[in-house]
């Protein structure tokens, strides 16, 4: 866990699976976003028990994702081209069952960070030249007004404030 000290604002940046201690009972807001990319289904339960614990009685749980399932690419000039950025979502998403889970979406803010990273990191040589091959292309059309556009949703919670 790190602390981040902001003057009359404290906060704390911490990864979910591994806190050394659990932070019990002391937030009055918990904020998490693009969680949906990195949780599967049946690991939802445990992580929003988790968060729901941190919080102080009347605390607020604030949650939001993007809905993977209302992507669409975009373009403010109707001469732009789009076919670089769309071929580099149709190449992951067969390959992550993460892109289409059965109860929340993500969308990583610069998906193109994204393909970046899996192009270094991935094994998969065949992926890798694919995305070396895209990556140029899909920045080029970005730059020309070309955008990966999704729905937000936030959701936003109050944990139960003991009867006086």
């Amino acid at each position: 866990m790190m602390y981040l000290d902001h003057g009359n604002l404290d906060s704390y940046l911490f990864a979910i699976w591994w806190t050394p201690v659990d932070p019990i009972g002391v937030f009055d807001i918990v904020h998490v976003r693009f969680f949906g990319f990195v949780l599967l289904v049946d690991d939802v339960p445990s992580v929003i028990e988790r968060l729901y614990k941190m919080l102080k009685p009347g605390g607020y749980l604030q949650w939001g994702d993007p809905d993977i399932e209302s992507i669409r690419i975009d373009r403010a000039n109707t001469e732009a081209k789009t076919e670089s950025l769309a071929d580099m979502f149709k190449l992951l998403a067969v390959q992550d069952p993460r892109l289409k889970p059965t109860w929340a979406y993500i969308l990583h803010e610069s998906r193109l960070m994204d393909h970046e990273l899996i192009h270094r990191k991935t094994k998969n040589e065949k992926m890798q030249q694919e995305l070396g091959r895209l990556l140029p292309l899909a920045v080029e059309e970005t730059r020309t007004s070309a955008s990966v556009t999704a729905v937000r949703w936030t959701m936003v919670g109050k944990k139960s404030a003991p009867w006086a």
